[in-house]
Order: C-alpha cells, then structure tokens, then sequence
C-alpha cells in the first residue's frame, strides 16, 4: 500500500507541475509586450 501511495504522490506532483508550465507558457505567449509577457507568464498560474 505505501508504494501505491509513494506512485500517486509523485504522478500528482508531476500534474501538477506540467500543468504550471502549462499555464505559464500561455501566459508568456498571450501578452503583446515584453513586459506583459513577464507578468503574465509569472502571475497566470496563481488565478
């Protein structure tokens, strides 16, 4: 059971984290301004 637990940890971590890449890669890509792109690729995630 503790290495069903370990697996399920580690694959929700790994979601997780694909998934704030995810989010900042949009956000880099949708602003029009170096700046913009900054803030929105660093900030989406937190929505």
């Amino acid at each position: 059971m503790f290495i069903l637990q370990s697996m399920n940890l580690g694959l929700r971590f790994l979601l997780e984290i694909c998934a704030l890449v995810a989010l900042g890669y949009w956000g880099f890509h949708i602003g029009s301004g170096n700046m913009m792109k900054i803030i929105l690729g660093a900030t989406k995630q937190f929505n």
